[in-house]
């Protein structure tokens, strides 16, 4: 949809709901005068006055005073409400403007963003499963594609070192999401949104030097460092293009069983740091040596196409969201409109970014404004209360239960009453 098209849809809904106002007040004035006039001349009717009587102008003369005394006083104070009206819409119009050209410009840039990423994929060796990824440049909304399955392939691999919920999270950050009353609401499995923010994490930033800083840095805050070590070591081991080292990648991601995987693995890095020791020898030969690691990671990360589009959605969001001056309904219809910009590769990214540590203050871990009266908490709850991912299509999700996440969201294919009230 172009910005031509959804300005014209917002003027539209606009122009209807001013118009329906506006005469609606009209009416009721024009009723009341009627009323009016209607009584008044009923109980002349009842007094004896009839027409074809002779006039007596002395005594018509004092109905006419009445008539426009009254009337003619409604009529004035119409007047001078609907001048009242006048100046308000001009000032309205005036701020109405100023957001609208705040919101499009945003809308553009959102658009530029999209159209200008670029992800070159050519040098990845995948297996033509379902999650097949075809060894090419990407642009623009197929790079959501290109991310969903890294996601989901990412999160596969990872299942075996993620099975013991004891060994997730540190005592002191697990204390805190317990008591996440979002969390608890909805009676989120907390494991297995760890399991999600890790995988996540993993692939928007990447494997190769800088983003294995950031991921330490992140994720020691939240998960136990031992666990995020053995996960980072692990993942980094795959590479994109070397055919040798991708057969020992599957047969160590092959490995049913934890202590298999974390053996091989361990094996390989300890070889890379004894290798020029004479007569050392690794444990498991055929895997271990050779495996050096001046290879290219399959994670790349995506960092560096995502971080500003994210930024970028969260701040038009969250800038429609805090403008007073509009009704909720208006609020939504801004949105919905954004919405429509946003292919279903996209919601479902957004639906994972919002559940990473990277992107919480989306819904789970919203932030309220202390300058705004009047909003509550669930104000700020922007993906249930825009319906941002309405268009999920349940099969993309592989096992991930959404609606324990977001319940209350209006799924297109699912007609749930949206249980949130925020007019």
């Amino acid at each position: 949809m172009t910005l031509e098209v959804v300005l014209e849809h917002i003027k539209l809904y606009k122009m209807r709901a001013k118009g329906s106002f506006t005469a609606l007040i009209a009416f009721f004035f024009f009723a009341v005068s009627a009323a009016i006039c209607i009584v008044f001349l009923i109980l002349l009717y009842c007094d004896g006055y009839r027409v074809g009587k002779p006039v007596l102008m002395s005594e018509t003369g004092q109905i006419g005073d009445f008539i426009g005394g009254v009337v003619g006083t409604i009529i004035s104070a119409a007047a001078l409400f609907f001048l009242y009206l006048t100046f308000r819409e001009q000032r309205n119009t005036s701020l109405q403007q100023h957001i609208e050209s705040c919101f499009f410009e945003m809308l553009r840039i959102h658009l530029e963003t999209v159209n200008s990423m670029k992800y070159n994929a050519t040098r990845l060796l995948i297996d033509k499963g379902s999650l097949y990824i075809a060894p090419q440049e990407y642009t623009g909304r197929a790079i959501f594609d290109l991310m969903y399955l890294q996601l989901i392939t990412c999160r596969n691999e990872l299942r075996h070192l993620l099975c013991k919920h004891s060994r997730l999270y540190t005592a002191e950050y697990e204390k805190t999401i317990m008591n996440n009353k979002v969390i608890k609401e909805r009676g989120i499995d907390i494991y297995e949104l760890g399991y999600v923010d890790i995988a996540y994490c993993v692939v928007f930033y990447g494997v190769n030097s800088e983003g294995l800083m950031i991921l330490k840095n992140l994720l020691y805050r939240r998960y136990k460092k031992n666990l995020v070590d053995t996960i980072l070591k692990y993942i980094s081991l795959k590479p994109a293009s070397n055919k040798n080292l991708y057969k020992r990648w599957e047969y160590i991601s092959g490995r049913s069983r934890r202590k298999q995987i974390l053996d091989l693995v361990e094996d390989i890095y300890e070889w890379r740091q004894k290798k020029i020791i004479r007569g050392y020898q690794p444990r498991f030969p055929d895997y271990s040596v050779g495996y050096n690691n001046d290879y290219v990671k399959y994670y790349g990360g995506f960092q560096y196409l995502l971080s500003h589009y994210y930024r970028h959605l969260f701040y038009v969001v969250k800038y429609v969201n805090e403008q007073k001056f509009l009704s909720y309904n208006e609020k939504y219809q801004y949105v919905k409109n954004l919405r429509t910009m946003l292919s279903n590769s996209e919601q479902v990214l957004l639906f994972f970014n919002s559940l990473s540590s990277i992107g919480r203050q989306w819904e789970l871990e919203a932030l309220g404004n202390v300058d705004l009266k009047g909003y509550e908490k669930k104000d700020f709850e922007l993906i249930t209360k825009y319906n941002l991912i309405k268009n999920i299509p349940n099969e993309m999700l592989y096992g991930v239960n959404y609606k324990q996440y977001y319940p209350s969201v209006n799924y297109e294919f699912d007609e749930i009453l949206h249980k949130k009230n925020y007019h």
